[in-house]
């Protein structure tokens, strides 16, 4: 039952709504009221406790619309309401970011995380309401407010926030970007920007710039370069700001050489915050996200031509859009420069790059591109000292307020400083935070800048005098100064991502008097608050310490190895896993338990340096050319002990870490060390946590933990049995990851291998390994069915079957499971082999070994019994049983409910499969309304499923929609059925882009399917462009494997030879129909029972396209072949052919009929319409439809034969058929009605009962009438009336 907001909360929506809809407010604002939505949108879902939740909820949107309230109605500090804006912004995303976290975990999870923390929503509102106190909010909420006056007030109290929002927003995209990687704190920062009043010529020069997009289409990249320090970066912040407020701000993105992490994520980034901005490139991107969570994980190539370019053509062209990338240089790929430079002029012409670099060498080629306009940024000049006077009074001001100086800065100083800085901002900083930091200041600045060289000076070298004139000045004689220096200034330069000083503490196992240090360093340091990371002022520091430092005999002392540095974290992160990762570690305790998938781990629950250790140490160790030995010992205890754990957390917490650069430098380095990475702990372990990731979805992870599972087996003896066995799992798992992600051959190769090592050890000895050939001899069946191999994978599957009944005849109770999973298997394969009575067979000896099983162990064996009814539901099917089909179909629904009430998790998605499979039953017993009614459950279990797990379940949400199209085609809801093969098609095109190889030969279906639906909304042209597309694709899979698409491209050049003869493209509809026909007499040659129904089908297709060119006595042989191959099939299986012998009847009837040969027609009419009785009376529902339509076809083969009274007899039985059925079914029966009122106006008017007759097309009109009226876009329909038309009027006229 849905929560009720009450009437104020009603009114907080509305305010929340509106601001959240409002292009014009501050993002703050609007992020604050975003999030409060989204927050309510993402608990609305909850089962458990969802009372409180809602409560909670509605308590959170009403509160932050008080906060909206409040703003419009009084007077606001602004720098006091953007702090508070901004932790009221933290603390929503926080709960959000947690929520969002939970909605990726199963229902069941969810209940026990709630279950074991009763307090959860009391902590957390304990947290949102310290963060409302700060706002002192009294009244409630107006209930009868203006919406429009609160909103044009606050926008005008607001207008002057600066601020940067990527809180709540990030939080939302997790949720619809599944797990795109996002680079946190790369964006821009308002404290960063360029003072106000400075740097106003050139920001001015790339707005314009920027903002003449059309005038620059043939230039795409503004690129500003310049010295080291002279203010670049303050100059993106700035124009970053800039771009945000006029609206044109995609995203920015700032390079940062001590975060090694951030490079990776430019192009995932552009795309998260594109997705923010743009609801249709969101609604695009994270769809294709979802489906394929292999793309978080993917190169910038990939995600540029995958995602970028693919929906950037749907962006606005009303104004730029900008993307802000600053310090190219601290970060740009050669991945990354290479779209810059070749294709990023793909992009739409309104999207402009404004970027910053150094002038270096290696983008030379960049800065000198054609489609790049350069500006050399040259900060010494006279307006540009204007600029640099300006931010040395205010942080000489600033020195003045924190020492509290009087008459301080005088004019004089200010300008020396100004002067002497030569345009670098950079050194200005840097002096004042040193002055902040000495006991006389004035004194302190006198003395510095006496110092200073002379102005003659490079950039770079100014620089670096001046960062050692204050390094200098550190206390070098201080031995435990100089170990901590080493120790925190090491772990700043070397760490791959800024840490705390917490982190940066513990991971050096404590530093005496860190916080001491620090407050040392600190001129050098960036400003940082409490908690947050730690990081050097400026990039020139870095290369100093790195680089130049070591060049100086004098500097040396306060230089930093980086070498000896990532040695030192190397062997740190090792010792932090050994002594700190355990069992009672969260994210741990999984990979070799019953639970399916990965547990999430919440951020703070891993401590910040144990969670760096685990990351990065490969990528600190593989630096070590030379390890000492405490390091290799530690990395002996680390994979002796610590590995499994390792790769549990790492698996939680994000990406897996590939290890082939760790198994490269072990081999280069230390190949002695090999015996401790080669295991087989090691490598089961990887291959234990693949089925763990295929759970997930996570498909290409997935295969790259197969395949180090299979790199790291070591060496082992040919007798050594055991070894071989691990070595059979390996490839095993191999090959299923290879699988499913479509790489078929490398699955079958692993597949075969597999299965040689199983039968070479099965012929030593039988009794041990005979179990492990069985199972390898049911996996390469299955690989084998999959690259179209039918006989081999039948053979494969039969002897895998031969073998478990061997070992269950000695051993019932152990292998008894087995023998029914390989006869399932078994079943399949006889079935793609056209064996349809063996494969039903092996399905009822299924069936029946698990309802014994089912007696012993009904908790174990009931899902086991359930999936072997859905498939003997399909086997009937096959044959033609339609009762028994429905029956077993009805009976695996009941029990995957049963089943899915006691864990919804676990069965809910059998239970949308088999819902989906009893809708094709119910219509193939004519049980439409109930078969629609069915499919609509199917689709709306498998939305509830997606929206929750996109990736695993949006593939089956396709096929759902599919089958749904097809359900309302059959009810005559033609438009309907349209919309939803289009959506079908939309979502396979979408996986199909991010894995061809698995969504490829869907597509293809979807498309073909479409054809049908366009075709039969009278749409010839789009049908026969998606029935080309479709064709186009199977021919491209059959290139690449014959044997397995061989068939589906037969099956759709037949619909495409339709889709041509509607267009009136004869000769390519013959020529079309012949290649299916030729296909398909290949495909009988080498399987006459699994592919003889398709050939009598193609060839009763042809005959058509024959008739249709003049051919008749060709058609009329064609067709005769086809009634003969049905016979031949009804002979052996009535129940499954007979409707296909009387459909092609009653086709052979027109081609008899055009050669002439009347009575041979009227012959085979009245056999069609004796099948359709005997099919009619067995079951009314499926077959009425067709004995309408054959008697409506004997009226007119009577009536050629001038047996007018049986012709009129048959018409008014076919009428009144078509009547009860379009009472039940009008959409779908209607059109027909009046095709059979209209033959029987014509032949009452030819037996002399003309008045009868004129009613009766009367009627006729006025059915056809309406129809145009409700598709006035028909052509067919419009034609039909026009016939109508002339009918009654001669009628009349007579």
């Amino acid at each position: 039952m849905k929560f009720k907001l009450s009437d104020a909360g009603i009114a907080a929506v509305r305010l929340l709504e509106a601001l959240d809809a409002s292009a014009d407010f501050n993002p703050i604002v609007k992020s604050v009221a975003g999030g409060a939505l989204h927050f309510a949108k993402l608990v609305e879902n909850y089962h458990s406790d969802k009372k409180a939740w809602s409560q909670f909820a509605e308590h959170v949107q009403k509160s932050v619309a008080l906060v909206a309230q409040s703003i419009a109605d009084q007077g606001v500090d602004t720098t006091r309401l953007r702090k508070d804006l901004d932790e009221l912004n933290k603390v929503l995303d926080e709960m959000c970011s947690e929520i969002a976290q939970k909605q990726h975990q199963g229902t069941a999870k969810r209940v026990f995380a709630f279950i074991k923390d009763p307090k959860q929503i009391e902590d957390m509102q304990k947290r949102f309401d310290r963060a409302i106190q700060l706002f002192h909010l009294g009244a409630d909420i107006y209930i009868g407010q203006d919406v429009a006056k609160v909103l044009q007030a606050i926008q005008k109290k607001t207008a002057t926030l600066d601020t940067v929002v990527h809180g709540v927003q990030k939080s939302m995209l997790i949720a619809t970007l599944a797990r795109l990687p996002y680079a946190q704190g790369a964006t821009w920062n308002p404290d960063r920007m360029c003072l106000p009043e400075t740097r106003v010529s050139i920001l001015d020069q790339i707005m314009q710039w920027l903002g003449d997009f059309k005038g620059n289409m043939d230039k795409r990249i503004f690129c500003l370069t310049g010295a080291p320090g002279a203010g670049k970066s303050a100059i993106a912040h700035s124009i970053s700001a800039r771009c945000a407020k006029a609206g044109w701000l995609a995203t920015a993105f700032f390079f940062n050489r001590e975060d090694s992490t951030r490079s990776a994520l430019l192009f995932s980034t552009i795309v998260c915050d594109l997705a923010a901005r743009f609801s249709s490139f969101q609604a695009s991107v994270s769809q294709a996200i979802e489906n394929d969570p292999s793309l978080s994980a993917a190169g910038a190539s990939r995600i540029f031509d995958g995602l970028i370019i693919p929906f950037a053509v749907g962006l606005p062209q009303d104004k730029p859009i900008v993307i802000v990338l600053d310090a190219l240089d601290e970060g740009l790929t050669k991945g990354d420069l290479d779209i810059l430079m070749d294709r990023i002029i793909n992009l739409p012409h309104v999207v402009k790059l404004f970027v910053t670099s150094r002038d270096v060498e290696s983008f030379r080629q960049l800065f000198e591109a054609t489609h790049v306009h350069q500006r050399k940024f040259v900060h010494h000049g006279g307006q540009e000292q204007g600029d640099v006077r300006l931010v040395a009074k205010t942080c000489l001001d600033a020195v003045a307020v924190a020492k509290r100086l009087k008459d301080f800065p005088t004019e004089e100083i200010v300008e020396m400083v100004a002067k002497r800085s030569q345009g670098l901002m950079i050194w200005v900083v840097t002096i004042c935070q040193y002055l902040e930091q000495v006991p006389d200041p004035q004194s302190d600045l006198l003395d510095l800048v006496n110092r200073v060289q002379p102005d003659d000076q490079g950039m770079e070298e100014k620089m670096d005098n001046l960062y050692a004139m204050l390094l200098l000045g550190f206390p070098w004689k201080n031995k435990r100064f100089v170990n901590g220096y080493g120790q925190v200034m090491g772990t700043i330069l070397a760490s791959k991502v800024p840490l705390s000083e917490q982190a940066i503490d513990a991971l050096n196992h404590g530093i005496p008097k860190l916080s001491t240090l620090l407050q040392t360093f600190k001129p050098l340091l960036l400003p940082s608050n409490e908690g947050n990371p730690i990081q050097i002022l400026h990039q020139s520091l870095h290369d100093l310490l790195a680089d130049r430092a070591h060049a100086n005999q004098e500097w040396k002392l306060f230089s930093v190895d980086e070498d000896v540095q990532n040695q030192r974290l190397a062997l740190h992160c090792l010792q932090v896993i050994n002594n700190e990762l355990s069992e009672s570690t969260p994210g741990t305790g999984y990979l070799h338990g019953e639970e399916t998938g990965v547990p999430i781990v919440t951020e703070h629950l891993i401590p910040e340096h144990l969670k760096y250790a685990c990351r990065f140490w490969v990528d600190h160790l593989i630096c070590d050319k030379k390890p000492s030995e405490e390091i290799t010992q530690a990395l002996q205890d680390f994979f002796s002990n610590k590995f499994s754990l390792w790769l549990e957390v790492t698996t939680c917490i994000g990406p897996i870490i590939n290890l082939n650069s760790l198994i490269t430098w072990s081999n280069d380095i230390v190949p002695n060390l090999n015996y401790k990475l080669f295991t087989w702990t090691v490598a089961n372990a990887w291959r234990s946590i693949t089925y763990k990731l295929v759970q997930e979805n996570r498909r290409n992870e997935a295969l790259t933990a197969a395949e180090l599972s299979c790199m790291l087996i070591p060496n082992y003896t040919d007798g050594d049995d055991v070894a071989k066995g691990n070595h059979i799992e390996a490839l095993s798992a191999l090959s299923w990851a290879q699988s499913q992600m479509g790489k078929r051959v490398e699955a079958l190769q692993n597949a075969r291998e597999c299965h040689t090592i199983s039968r070479l050890l099965a012929e030593k000895d039988s009794v041990k390994f005979n179990p492990d050939l069985a199972r390898s001899l049911r996996n390469l069946a299955n690989r084998l069915s999959d690259m179209g191999l039918r006989e081999e994978a039948l053979q494969a599957s039969t002897d895998a079957v031969e073998i478990y009944k061997e070992l269950a005849e000695k051993n019932p109770s152990l292998f008894n499971p087995d023998l029914a999973r390989a006869l399932g298997n078994l079943s399949i394969m006889l079935s793609n082999m056209g064996l349809r009575e063996e494969a039903l067979q092996k399905n009822r000896e299924v069936v029946g070994m698990y309802k014994e099983l089912v007696k012993k162990n009904q908790t174990l064996f009931n899902p086991n019994l359930a999936m072997a009814l859905d498939n003997l539901a399909i086997k009937f099917s096959v044959m033609g049983l339609r009762e028994e089909a429905l029956e077993a179909s009805r009976d695996a629904v009941d029990m995957y409910k049963e089943l899915a009430e006691k864990n919804a998790a676990s069965f809910n998605p059998d239970l949308a499969r088999a819902v989906d499979n009893l809708a094709i039953m119910l219509s193939n017993m004519g049980s439409r309304e109930e078969a629609l009614q069915t499919s609509r459950e199917a689709v709306d279990m498998y939305k509830e499923l997606a929206e929750k797990n996109p990736a695993p379940f949006n593939p089956n949400l396709a096929m759902a929609m599919d089958t749904l199209a097809n359900m309302l085609s059959n009810m005559g809801l033609r438009e309907e059925a349209l919309q939803t093969s289009r959506e079908a098609v939309s979502m396979y095109k979408v996986l199909a882009e991010n894995n061809p190889d698995s969504f490829n030969p869907d597509l293809a279906r979807a498309l073909d399917n479409l054809g049908l639906k366009l075709s039969g909304m009278r749409l010839s042209e789009e049908a026969l462009q998606a029935s080309r597309d479709a064709v186009r694709m199977k021919r491209d899979l059959v290139e690449k494997n014959s044997a397995s698409f061989n068939p589906d491209l037969a099956s759709t050049l037949d619909n495409l030879a339709n889709r041509l003869s509607d267009m009136g493209l004869r000769e390519e509809a013959l020529q079309t129909s012949r290649e299916a026909v030729d296909i398909y007499k290949l495909l009988v040659e080498n399987n006459p029972a699994s592919f003889k129904p398709d050939l009598a089908r193609a060839l009763d297709s042809l005959g058509l396209k024959l008739s249709g060119m003049g051919l008749r006595e060709e058609a009329l042989q064609v067709s005769r072949d086809a009634v003969d191959m049905y016979k031949e099939l009804a002979e052996k299986n009535p129940a499954a052919f007979n409707p296909d012998l009387a459909r092609t009847l009653d086709n052979l009837t027109t081609r008899l009929s055009s050669m002439g040969l009347r009575e041979e027609a009227l012959q085979a009419s009245r056999d069609a319409v004796c099948m359709y009785k005997e099919l009619a009376e067995k079951n009314r529902s499926a077959f009425n439809p067709d004995l309408a339509r054959v008697l409506h076809n004997l009226a007119i083969r009577l009536s050629e034969n001038t047996l007018m009274e049986e012709s009129l007899e048959a018409s008014r039985i076919a009428i009144q058929m078509r009547r009860d059925l379009a009472k039940n079914n009008l959409n779908a029966f209607i059109e027909d009605l009046a095709d059979s009122l209209y033959n029987y106006s014509i032949y009452l008017s030819e037996f002399g009962l003309k008045d009868v007759a004129l009613e009766v097309a009367k009627e006729t009109l006025a059915i056809r009438n309406d129809l145009v009226m409700r598709h006035p876009n028909n052509i067919i329909l419009q034609k039909d009336l026009i016939d109508s038309q002339k009918l009654l009027s001669g009628l009349e006229d007579k």
